[in-house]
Formats: C-alpha cells, sequence, structure tokens
C-alpha cells in the first residue's frame, strides 16, 4: 500500500511538471522574439524590405545561370567572357521591366544616402574620401565612361572604386553575386560578374 501511495505521488508531480512546462513555453512564445513581431520602424522595415529585394534578385540570377552551360575546367578568358555576356543577356530578359527605384526604393534611398554621408563626414570617412575618389571611374578611367541606366553594362575596362570595409559594415549586407560602387558622387548597385548596372542612387557622396 505504502508503495501505491509513493507511486501515485510520483506519477501526480510529473503531471504537474508537464502542466509548468507548457504553460512556460506558451508563456515564451507569446513573450516572442524581437524578429517574430514584425517592426514598426520606418529605417528597419526599409532595410528589411530592400534586403528582401535584393535576395529576390539574387534567385532570379541563380536561376539565369542554371539555364546556360555550366562553367567547365580548361575555358580560356574568351570563352568565360561569353558565358557572362549570355548570362547578362539572360537577366535582363528576365528582368526587361526593371527600372530606377526597384532596388533602391523611395523608402530605403534616404537611409543608404544618411549611412554614407554620416561616415563619409566622420574622421574615420574623411580618409576614406580621397581613396574612393581615385579608384572611381570618373576619375580613374574617363575614357571608359559608365554610363548609369538600370540593366545597362558596367563599362567593361571601367575601374571599380574602393569601398572601405567600414562602410561596407554599415551598409545592409548583400547577396555574394551584388556588390555597392560609386562611379563619380553616385551610388551604384551591380551585378558582380555580369556587370549589370541593377539601380543607382544620384549624388549620393559629398
Amino acid at each position: 500500500m505504502h508503495g501505491l501511495v509513493k507511486q501515485g505521488a510520483v506519477t501526480v508531480a510529473l503531471i504537474v511538471g508537464g502542466l509548468l512546462s507548457a504553460c512556460s513555453a506558451r508563456s515564451g512564445s507569446q513573450a516572442g522574439s524581437p524578429a517574430a513581431v514584425p517592426s514598426t520602424d520606418p529605417t528597419a522595415k526599409a532595410l528589411a524590405e530592400f534586403a528582401r529585394q535584393v535576395d529576390e534578385y539574387a534567385r532570379l540570377r541563380r536561376s539565369a545561370a542554371r539555364s546556360l552551360a555550366p562553367f567547365r575546367r580548361g575555358l580560356d578568358a574568351t570563352e568565360v567572357w561569353a558565358r557572362e555576356e549570355r548570362l547578362a543577356d539572360t537577366i535582363r530578359a528576365l528582368r526587361a521591366r526593371a527600372q530606377r527605384g526597384d532596388l533602391f526604393t523611395a523608402s530605403v534611398t534616404p537611409v543608404l544616402v544618411e549611412i554614407v554621408q554620416e561616415f563619409l563626414g566622420s574622421p574615420e570617412g574623411a580618409a576614406a574620401r580621397e581613396s574612393i575618389a581615385d579608384a572611381n571611374p570618373v576619375r580613374e578611367t574617363p575614357q571608359t565612361p559608365v554610363v548609369l541606366a538600370v540593366n545597362g553594362t558596367y563599362a567593361h575596362g571601367a575601374s571599380l572604386a574602393t569601398m572601405p570595409s567600414a562602410l561596407l559594415m554599415r551598409l545592409p549586407y548583400l547577396p555574394a553575386e551584388v556588390e555597392f560602387r560609386f562611379v563619380g558622387r553616385h551610388l551604384v548597385l551591380r551585378d558582380r560578374s555580369a556587370d549589370i548596372i541593377l539601380d543607382y542612387i544620384l549624388d549620393v557622396a559629398p
């Protein structure tokens, strides 16, 4: 009899413990993490939307790359160049209706401009301004102008302006296929290997 009572007490304790754990889990779920609660901050919302749009482009680009014959070992420079041209043409066909402001939207543009200008206006950024200007295609390769146009080609042979790591750390993270660059004072979003100008913001750098 004593053993039955003891066993029953253990069973009750296990049930109560399970109920308390479940209540605790529900309470934690209701509290939620910051990521689970939609942000009402306009800057956070703009950056989240920008990240979504750029990720969407990266998926489209990967789809375009998969539609081509895969890279094979031993390709010479001419063959690699030709494949990149085919990739660029495929991407343009898939986003034929792309226009300025699709990625650099009206909500995220002022956020990015503020990030760049605050950095370049800081003591740390002041030291980087000259390096950005020196390697800028407007100064370094003026004979190969970069014409700003969505879906346009970032001219082959044009230099690529230095992007200070300290600035990149402040700017939104980008997929590996995409990068920020300066052309003159303008901020450009560029496809790294397809050499496509995806979007741009005028007069960002002071």
